[in-house]
């Protein structure tokens, strides 16, 4: 018998596409990237390169509040942890999950409106 996996999502969860650039401090470099969905307490996001970012790794994400916002403030950016990765299309992306250091209830509902 074959039994569907475990489903890791504590909260529910927003599909949501938006740019956003991810912050690797190891690398101290930004990353191009979209988001996949949102929750109060975690993002998916798209790395738009491959990224050797592993698991238990701190990174940022840059969400702009308004189209055509190019520059973020420090306080801006969502601090996250790494739970998973996944390559994606031929390894020519990255899929990185992240559990955010903050809890935000209405972080799904202002990333939509303002998109």
């Amino acid at each position: 018998m074959i039994s569907a996996p475990h489903d890791r999502r504590t909260e529910p969860r927003v599909s949501l596409a938006r740019a956003c650039k991810v912050y690797d401090p190891h690398t101290r470099k930004y990353i191009p990237a979209t988001t996949c969905n949102v929750s109060p307490g975690g993002l998916l996001v798209r790395l738009h390169r491959s990224a050797e970012i592993e698991c238990g790794a701190r990174v940022f994400v840059g969400i702009p509040r308004r189209r055509r916002q190019s520059v973020l403030d420090a306080e801006e950016l969502l601090e996250g942890e790494v739970v998973r990765t996944m390559s994606a299309t031929g390894g020519g992306e990255t899929l990185l999950a992240l559990s955010l250091a903050g809890r935000d209830e209405t972080l799904p509902l202002r990333l939509a409106v303002a998109a």
